[in-house]
């Protein structure tokens, strides 16, 4: 430092601190030098963490302290450093920001939506709902119900204690009266604001012999021409137990619904194919017992057959250190909330003696 400070070059700046701008971008700022000497402005330098080269940020002194980062990888952790410069040349690196993931700025989740009943007996309701399209940069962690009497205007909390699921029975309702739900979610960053009122239900006990609804349908490995459509059993399940489930599909905007599947499946699951590449299709779920084939479920959100752009397929090999058969995948696209999931036939695959399970940045 002393060295830098008789030779003309300004001292190097002090802490820098990172934090989180959008998915592609991070807000990098540092303490002014104690001695400036004519200062010009600064160079800032990224890093990927666990790589050595680092990258230039900016090619021409930047006049501020502060500066947004550009065309970062959703996902990836980075470190950032700081030069000052004037007419002499460039100052000693700042020491390295503390190491960053590249994520939204943290935010309230938006609103749950979809609010529908599973099942009722006559005192109580299941009821299940959509995740928030905007989870906020964090995970939803915390669900919160109110209820309302369909002729009053005063709403009732459901419950103290957060829900983590979404999925929830209400008790003590009365027979006959229509009710009105609304949801609110939760993260890190707080309680969101409650989502609409749910259409009004009325609280008569489920008699029918056939299924209720399967419900929180879900969609895995889009491409072009296909998908695989997921869905959970249904909570009202009739008379006797479900034995299969027809899966129906309509082209967005329609509602022509074609039947894809001749004979019920058993499992939770149905590959499509045959799909026209940038289509959007909705979808729903009947489930079929000895009585019968029961409620759909509610449609699906829009679909589109398209793959994301740098969607890779599940790569096999064979370590050549070890031996070890691997699979591995890289995802074109992670934050925070992603997690890797490895299945066998759409079940999570649980601690097992065989197998080990790693993820590191997106693979």
């Amino acid at each position: 430092m002393v060295c830098n400070f008789l030779t003309g070059v300004p001292s190097a700046p002090g802490k820098v601190v990172a934090t989180r701008n959008t998915k592609s971008s991070v807000f990098v700022q540092w303490e002014t030098p104690k001695h400036l000497k004519s200062l010009m402005g600064y160079y800032i330098d990224g890093r990927v963490v666990g790589a050595k080269e680092w990258f230039p940020c900016n090619h021409k002194p930047f006049r501020h302290n502060r500066f947004v980062v550009h065309g970062l990888i959703p996902g990836e952790s980075y470190v950032f450093r700081v030069q000052a410069v004037n007419i002499f040349g460039l100052s000693e690196e700042s020491q390295e920001s503390s190491p960053i993931a590249v994520e939204p700025a943290l935010a309230t989740p938006s609103t749950p939506y979809g609010i529908t009943m599973l099942s009722c007996d006559g005192s109580s309701m299941t009821l299940a709902w959509k995740s928030p399209k905007h989870c906020g940069g964090s995970k939803v962690n915390a669900y919160y119900i109110d209820k309302r009497d369909a002729d009053t205007l005063v709403w009732k909390e459901v419950n103290l204690a957060a829900v983590t699921e979404r999925i929830c029975t209400v008790d003590n309702l009365t027979e006959g009266i229509f009710y009105e739900f609304r949801i609110q979610a939760g993260n890190l960053a707080g309680v969101g604001l409650p989502s609409a009122p749910s259409a009004p239900m009325k609280c008569d006990a489920w008699t029918m012999e056939q299924p209720g609804p399967a419900y929180d349908l879900s969609f895995s490995e889009v491409r072009g021409d296909s998908l695989v459509i997921l869905w959970k059993a249904p909570i009202y399940t009739g008379a006797n137990a479900v034995t299969g489930y027809f899966v129906d599909m309509a082209e967005k905007g329609s509602s022509e619904f074609v039947t894809l599947n001749g004979e019920p499946v058993s499992h939770h699951y149905l590959q499509v194919t045959g799909l026209q590449e940038g289509n959007s299709y909705v979808f729903r779920v009947r489930a079929v017992n000895s009585n019968g084939v029961g409620k759909p479920s509610e449609l699906s959100e829009p679909v589109c057959a398209k793959a994301l752009p740098g969607t890779t397929e599940i790569v096999a090999g064979v370590d050549e250190e070890n031996g070890d058969v691997f699979l591995s995948f890289e995802a074109c696209e992670i934050c925070e909330t992603s997690k890797f999931v490895w299945s066998k036939n759409y079940k999570p695959i649980g601690d097992c003696p065989r197998a080990t399970v790693s993820a590191k940045g997106r693979t």
